[in-house]
């Protein structure tokens, strides 16, 4: 039967196996692809065309509920992986039964910003890390095969463990 997602009701991270606490909140990085404007014979007007595997800069934005000195460990990503693991809800259409699933996210990359909050009276500092990624993948849970891959320093963007661009050596 289909699903309808739902909410997130929890979620944990981790840079390689380290817990993070006290994470209020993460937005993943909006995949946009270069694309080029191109007009001429053949084309009625103009079309904006995707570079496939070729993306924008993927940033990552993790926010703090307040500055804490494990915060810090995201200045140091090097060679690290940070991992995203997200309980949500779904409904089944069929059974109308409330479900529960997981989604995780995998990360590689640096850091690139990040602020110590704002000092307001009875309020989170909320700090906030923003995070250059050379590397993403999202898998659902019981599934071994990733739904999307973007490598960037390696060439590989793979959806569904298919690789969606030729690389050059396979073309000749």
């Amino acid at each position: 039967m289909s699903k309808i997602n739902g909410q997130t009701y929890d979620f944990g991270v981790y840079l390689d196996g380290y817990n993070f606490l006290g994470i209020a909140s993460a937005k993943p990085p909006l995949i946009k692809f270069l694309d080029k404007e191109i007009e001429g014979t053949g084309i009625a007007g103009k079309i904006i065309a995707a570079a496939l595997g070729q993306t924008d800069n993927l940033e990552l934005e993790v926010v703090f509920n307040s500055l804490c000195a494990e915060s810090f460990k995201l200045l140091d990503l090097n060679g690290k992986l940070l991992e995203f693991k997200v309980a949500q809800t779904a409904f089944d259409t069929g059974t109308h039964a409330l479900e529960q699933h997981g989604v995780r996210m995998a990360v590689r990359g640096s850091c690139s910003e990040f602020g110590p909050g704002e000092i307001k009276k009875q309020e989170l500092m909320t700090t906030p890390f923003k995070i250059n990624c050379t590397y993403i993948e999202f898998w659902m849970a019981g599934s071994d095969v990733s739904v999307y891959k973007i490598d960037k320093l390696n060439g590989i963007f793979e959806s569904f463990g298919k690789q969606m661009i030729t690389k050059l050596a396979d073309m000749f």
